[in-house]
């Protein structure tokens, strides 16, 4: 989150370097007396209106003035001038080439500097059906001669309910102005850039993630910056298409500004899970529905009477909206999300910012190179931008912790049907055992013949059946796998063969194979579990007697070194050369068994802290060995 926050001050300050490095020193000029003696060599004047000789309801041009005209300057009204003269005089030192530059609106203008037309937007007129109105940002240069510059600007504007007055006009050195006039455009290109950026980028998630509209909604609401951008900001439209209509011009401007509040609007809904009220949403978009018609279908001067009261609407809208949010994050918990923070914060610097443009413009006349919204703007877009990122991180926070969980239960699942699969198999040899040893006791009763032999079969099949008992334990228990650690005992080498020769004799002969057992003399204890060193010993020797058919197969222990070597070997058919580096695999087998019972064999094994390996040759035979730490070396 810190991060984010230093991101987003970093922001703001190349924005704040951006506008400082865009501006040019420039200073108000308020009177004739000022200009006369300001010093174009540090700065560039901004000449107010009020600096200007103002005639009402004419216009003047510079032969009138030369042959004289009855008629006084009257104060400035700005509420009232539909058309009229502006005129200044100015002593510039002889022979310096200089600039005159302002910020357009809808207007229709002549400029005349030392009786040269050097500028012509429209055409001026008495009223609206003798004015040729049009739209553009001028700059134009002149060298100043002997004796005092004449500035003469006759001036139209029936576009608007109330007209307007003049805009500053900024006057300087030729390279100061040449200077301002590109720096202006510069600036006003990296915003517009930036917008269309930021608008791509996110409908481009918006096209890849189509369950986030927020980013859908914010796209639309940069572009709506953007395009505002380019028909507001020094007329950046007019470089590409120098000839558009200045209705369409003056009408899209506004369209632009609805349809950012409608956006943004859906973005909020979209931001806070629809939390916000549906009558504010609904009054929201109707109040811009309503003004996008008057707009397309009524003449400028009346949706321009309007204008004022739908801002006044506008920054009042936005005010519930922050004060309806706020609560929302002081009443619920999981709405005080630093995003929600940067979306209040967004709407309050917008708001703001536009109501001072208001209140410079409105109830100062001032409106300089420093547009107070565009700024608010630019810090709008990227809060949200940042609110948006913030949300999205949540929200794949959010997937990952359910992807993790999915993948513990899928693990979970795994493990389950692993355990299946074990007590499947695990249960199949001592039942197998106890089977074959009641089958042999019945043919003894049947025939008369039981002895002590029959005694030790039935003691076999107690035994057999009290181990498959505690192997269900373990098993239930989810123990086998820490038999090593848990079930660890002092296991002597001759009692282990021992049981495993008792237990395997009966299965062997059903394969006429012969057991042969083999403890070295002085064979160390092993440390392990005896029950389940009987069973890993009793797969082993099954599985000898699978694929032997008359043979032999030999259990021997003996010490090697600090562990005791115990090995199955027979006179089988062998494992196939390409099976062989597999079959300590689950699920791997040659004769369409299960295939768990060696990778069960080298887990017991394992657990241990020992290892298990196979040899094997075709028609040969296959000897596994495994290699258990004696008791006293790890008791020590």
């Amino acid at each position: 989150m810190g991060r984010l926050l230093l991101y987003f001050c970093f922001l703001l300050a190349v924005f704040a370097g951006l506008f400082g490095l865009t501006s040019s020193p420039i200073s108000e000029v308020g009177s004739t007396g000022e200009l006369a003696t300001f010093d174009f060599d540090s700065s560039i004047a901004r000449v107010e209106a009020s600096a200007f000789e103002w005639y009402p309801d004419a216009l003047y041009t510079p032969e009138d003035f030369a042959t004289g005209i009855s008629e006084a300057p009257q104060p400035i009204d700005r509420r009232t001038e539909q058309y009229g003269t502006y005129r200044l005089v100015v002593h510039l030192p002889v022979g310096q080439v200089y600039g005159l530059s302002a910020y357009s609106a809808t207007y229709a203008q002549e400029l005349w500097i030392n009786g040269e037309l050097l500028s012509q937007v429209g055409m001026p007129g008495i009223d609206a059906a003798t004015t040729v109105h049009k739209t553009d940002y001028y700059t134009v240069y002149f060298t100043a001669g002997e004796g005092p510059t004449e500035i003469i600007i006759q001036r139209a504007d029936f576009a608007h309910s109330q007209g307007g007055q003049l805009y500053p006009q900024y006057l300087g050195q030729q390279e100061r102005i040449a200077t301002m006039v590109g720096a202006l455009q510069l600036r006003g290109g990296i915003i517009v850039g930036c917008m269309l950026v930021a608008a791509l980028l996110l409908l481009g998630f918006f096209l890849f993630l189509k369950g986030h509209r927020q980013f859908l909604w914010f796209a639309l609401c940069c572009l709506m910056v953007a395009v505002r951008t380019l028909f507001t900001d020094h007329k950046l439209i007019m470089l590409f298409f120098p000839n558009m209509d200045w209705q369409i011009s003056h009408r899209v401007e506004y369209i632009a500004t609805l349809g950012l509040v409608v956006f943004f609007i859906l973005y909020m809904n979209t931001m806070f899970g629809r939390r916000l009220p549906h009558a504010l949403s609904m009054g929201g978009l109707a109040l811009c529905g309503v003004c996008l018609l008057v707009i397309v279908c009524a003449p400028s001067p009346i949706y321009t009477r309007l204008i004022p009261w739908a801002q006044v609407l506008g920054l009042a809208y936005a005010l519930a909206v922050f004060i309806l949010v706020l609560r929302l994050m002081l009443k619920e918990c999981r709405y005080r999300g630093l995003e929600q923070g940067l979306v209040l914060f967004s709407i309050l610097a917008l708001a703001s910012l536009v109501l001072a443009d208001i209140v410079r413009y409105r109830f100062t006349g001032q409106f300089d190179d420093l547009n107070l919204t565009q700024l608010g703007m630019i810090v709008f877009t990227f809060a949200n931008m940042l609110a948006l990122v913030l949300n999205f991180s949540r929200t794949e926070s959010a997937l990952a912790e359910t992807r993790r969980q999915a993948e513990e239960l899928e693990r979970l699942e795994q493990m389950r049907h692993s355990f299946l699969s074990d007590i499947s198999h695990e249960m199949r040899t001592p039942l197998t055992v106890i089977s074959n040893y009641a089958q042999y006791t019945r043919i003894q009763l049947d025939d008369g013949t039981a002895d002590e032999d029959t005694k030790q079969n039935l003691l076999t099949i107690t035994l057999e059946a009290q181990r498959l008992s505690l192997l269900v334990q373990q098993l239930l228990s989810e123990q086998l796998e820490q038999a090593g650690t848990i079930g660890a005992e002092q296991v002597v080498p001759e009692e282990l063969i021992s049981r495993v020769a008792a237990l395997c004799r009966p299965i062997l002969q059903k394969n006429e194979n012969q057991l042969h057992t083999d403890v070295s003399p002085q064979c160390p204890p092993l440390r392990a579990n005896l029950d389940t060193m009987v069973q890993v010993l009793v797969n082993l020797c099954v599985n000898a007697n699978r694929h032997t058919h008359g043979g032999h197969v030999s259990i021997t222990a003996r010490q090697e070194g600090e562990a005791v070597a115990l090995s199955v070997k027979d006179t089988g058919e062998g494992i196939p050369p390409d099976l062989l580096p597999q079959v300590f695999d689950r699920g791997v087998s040659g004769d369409g068994e299960t295939g768990l019972g060696l990778a069960i064999c080298r887990e017991v094994v394992e657990s241990y802290g020992g290892e298990i390996g196979i040899e094997s040759e075709p028609d040969v035979g296959t000897r596994v060995w495994l290699s258990i730490p004696i008791f006293q070396s790890i008791q020590t």
